[in-house]
């Protein structure tokens, strides 16, 4: 595994682990200030934006479970 693919499988664990824990601050923590997510309600650009996004996804999570990386 290279350098790179190793650290986007790092981040990768790290987004779901705080999904299924509802913790929007470790998502925010490892996202650009400049981040662009396209989400079902259209492009979302910046962090608090992103934030933002992320708290109402992450309230409507029952249960999650990741599959690959």
């Amino acid at each position: 595994m290279t350098q790179t693919a190793g650290k986007a499988a790092e981040i990768a664990h790290i987004y779901v682990d705080a999904m299924a824990n509802k913790d929007v601050e470790k998502i925010a923590s490892i996202s650009s200030n400049d981040v662009v997510c396209s989400s079902p309600l259209g492009q979302i650009a910046g962090i608090e934006r992103f934030r933002g996004f992320q708290d109402g996804f992450a309230r409507m999570i029952k249960k999650l479970t990741a599959l690959a990386v």
